[in-house]
């Protein structure tokens, strides 16, 4: 459904601003990759990590105010070939090609920055990691975003629940899929001593061998430390890849 309103959309565009320079990103675009393309109107799709490539497309086409589409698409063939914009799938005549994928730096994100939040829910959803620790469900499209789990620096999480708390935020969703208790814990320690008061919600697994009364006491210790650092909400999936049991 997403994918054919994206569609609807582009073809809109194209029709009232035909030298409109058309991007699309997202999973639709990670996933399908050349397919993506075959099946709609958009002129290059960003795959996997997209900020820094998103980043290099504007500064490309906003160069001339009025040029013509094409001039613009060819000057983006030319950062390709020089190799300066990666991660895209592109247009070239009737061929529809792609580069290569570069994983982003996890602790180089950008931050986002807020204006007028009134009538908003103050919440900031915050990276923390990325991929999944688990990796071994065939279902799953992880592996396809992700090479690997990663996760960020505690001091980076911390500086950025700062900056948005100087914003106005005091309520934050973990981005990622699952947020170890032993990572989670180390997040809530950086939190605790910051003195910053904050509540969070983040995803987490079933920890393996949980119901041995050692493993079961050192989650409670970290769940305790996460719960007095904010922690409000933890989400736990029951996910299958088995059609009846979904």
């Amino acid at each position: 459904e997403a994918f054919f309103w994206a569609k609807y959309l582009a073809s809109e565009i194209r029709k009232l601003a035909p030298e409109v320079v058309l991007v699309a990103g997202g999973y639709h675009a990670t996933l399908y990759e050349e397919d993506f393309l075959k099946h709609s109107p958009f002129d290059l799709a960003v795959i996997s990590e997209g900020e820094a490539a998103l980043s290099k497309i504007l500064e490309i086409v906003d160069e001339e105010e009025r040029e013509p589409r094409i001039t613009r698409m060819a000057r983006i063939r030319e950062a390709i070939a020089q190799g300066s914009l990666t991660n895209v799938v592109y247009r070239d005549g009737s061929e529809i090609k792609k580069t290569g994928k570069t994983a982003g730096d996890i602790n180089a994100k950008s931050m986002s920055v807020y204006g007028d939040m009134s009538g908003k829910v103050r919440l900031h959803v915050l990276l923390e990691s990325a991929g999944c620790p688990w990796g071994k469900c065939h279902f799953c499209v992880h592996h396809h975003l992700e090479p690997e789990y990663l996760r960020r620096k505690v001091e980076k999480i911390v500086e950025e629940i700062r900056v948005m708390r100087e914003q106005g935020i005091g309520l934050f969703r973990f981005a990622g899929s699952d947020t170890p208790p032993e990572f989670g814990s180390a997040i809530a320690r950086g939190i605790l001593d910051s003195g910053m008061r904050v509540e969070y919600a983040m995803g987490s697994r079933a920890v393996r061998g949980a119901k041995h009364p050692e493993v079961f006491s050192d989650l409670v210790d970290k769940y305790s430390l996460m719960i007095q650092s904010g922690l409000r909400a933890v989400f736990m999936g029951g996910e299958t890849g088995h059609d009846v049991i979904n």
